[in-house]
């Protein structure tokens, strides 16, 4: 077994500092996604908490998989409760979906 001497240890080190900042580089880059919530649904605040919400897709209230509650690009946070579409004051918008 051969043996790594000091010499060549230190002609190491720029090479592993090199890598190593770019580890690090790369974590913190990672882990700076503004964005929390998954594809197809998007981030709100509400009572000063964020929730992700699903995206509207026109159909998506009769799978009842996902609530009531989804985000539509123009509406903003809409709700589908008795057959009608709210907006977040209680007007009905159904008319415009």
């Amino acid at each position: 077994m051969k043996l790594i001497t000091n010499q060549q240890l230190i002609s190491l080190l720029p090479k592993f500092l090199f890598f190593a900042q770019i580890l690090v580089f790369y974590f913190v880059f990672q882990a700076c996604d503004t964005d929390p919530c998954d594809e197809g649904y998007t981030q709100i605040r509400e009572n000063g908490m964020s929730i992700c919400v699903p995206d509207y897709i026109m159909g998506i209230e009769t799978s009842g998989d996902y609530g009531n509650r989804f985000y539509h690009d123009a509406l903003g946070l809409i709700e589908f409760n008795n057959g009608i579409w709210t907006n977040q004051y209680g007007e009905n918008v159904s008319s415009k979906l």
